[in-house]
């Protein structure tokens, strides 16, 4: 499972499935931060400050796009950055590699993407990442600075990859499967494997985790709400 898990129950109406009642929860994996990327033929910015600048001189005539965590990521950012999205305009995306083909293409002006497809293609040289949203830099990409770092504080929003099991699981299987998947991801190969999708171990237990996710739900819930999105 990913971080939809604390993001669906604000996303729809109905799930068809209640996510306290029917799983259990055993451990996260895998911590992944998002990444501010640009398009540096069509925005010749360097840094989250210059992007700042370049939107606000110019609010009639910026695009951007992505799924909703791109939206909600924005939405953070264009809050903390005192930014009015009144202004911009915002196409939404199925997908992450849609709107990555309209970024390469000119088409939008900027966008959030999970870490494992920016990196890729920030690699590749085409695109320019400016900063991760996590609270953290990650292993993977030490140069390029957090939200946080690139002058906006406060701003962490990650993605998370995490393992759950049937409500009516054993309950001394959680625990058990919690400790190999910790011990698999903190591993040389499992440290080496994440990085190469540019994300870092994200070690937990049962209980830890079920407190996170209760916290990433409510903190999804209220940035979903902030970024004007409403349940379908």
């Amino acid at each position: 499972s990913t971080v939809s898990a604390a993001m669906n129950v604000h996303l729809f109406k109905t799930l068809g499935y209640d996510q306290a009642r029917d799983f259990t929860p055993v451990t996260t994996l895998a911590m992944a931060a998002f990444v501010l990327l640009v398009n540096p033929e069509v925005v010749p910015v360097t840094s989250v400050a210059e992007l700042t600048e370049y939107i606000r001189t110019r609010p009639d005539r910026i695009v951007y796009g992505g799924g909703t965590p791109a939206r909600v990521a924005s939405a953070l950012y264009f809050s903390l950055a005192g930014l009015s999205r009144e202004k911009l305009t915002f196409i939404p995306y199925t997908g992450g590699p849609d709107a990555m083909r309209e970024l390469m293409g000119g088409r939008i002006h900027f966008s959030f993407f999970d870490s494992t497809t920016a990196m890729q293609q920030a690699r590749g040289g085409k695109l320019r990442a400016l900063a991760i949203t996590g609270a953290k830099r990650t292993s993977a990409a030490p140069d390029i600075p957090t939200m946080a770092e690139a002058g906006l504080p406060n701003y962490d929003l990650v993605g998370w990859y995490a393992i759950f099991l049937p409500a009516k699981a054993p309950k001394d299987i959680a625990p058990k499967l919690a400790e190999l998947c910790n011990a698999s991801m903190a591993s040389e190969k499992g440290i080496e494997f994440l990085r190469t999708l540019a994300m870092d171990p994200h070690p937990s237990s049962p209980g830890n985790f079920a407190q996170f996710l209760d916290s990433e739900t409510a903190k999804w819930g209220r940035l979903i709400k902030d970024a004007g999105i409403e349940p379908q």
